[in-house]
């Protein structure tokens, strides 16, 4: 993991955090880091490109290891099924990644976030977090 990864892990141990519920994409900055927190996993995502969405994704079942994702939007029930929004995760949503590999793109999906939280240019703070108990 990087240096700005391990030092994101540390703030996301040890700081407390101000509540949100969600987090604007277009917000985001290089080097930001998102923090994702489903029912049975966690999730790092480091923003490479800002504007393409671009960086790199670990952790729950994805592993350990940093592999480069597209950031594709997020996924919520209504009445009529899902909605889908490439321009704000919010808590309960799932959220889709396209894993880049050498051959196949991959799609991923997260399940419902209960956590969410984003460590501005590896500050050793979280700018903003929201956590909840939607049902997984």
């Amino acid at each position: 993991m990087s240096e700005m990864g391990e030092a994101g892990r540390k703030a996301y141990m040890e700081n407390p955090e101000p509540k949100a519920n969600e987090l604007a994409l277009n917000e985001l900055n290089a080097t930001d880091t998102i923090r994702l927190e489903t029912k049975n996993h966690k999730y790092e995502f480091v923003v490479l490109d800002p504007a393409g969405k671009r960086g790199l994704l670990s952790g729950g079942s994805v592993g350990d290891n940093q592999r480069e994702a597209i950031l594709i939007g997020s996924m919520a029930k209504n009445t009529k099924g899902f909605d889908c929004d490439n321009q704000v995760v919010k808590m309960g949503d799932r959220v889709l990644f396209g894993i880049i590999t050498d051959k196949e793109p991959e799609s991923f999906f997260t399940t419902s976030i209960r956590s969410l939280s984003v460590v501005r240019g590896g500050d050793e703070r979280r700018d903003k977090t929201a956590t909840s108990n939607p049902s997984d």
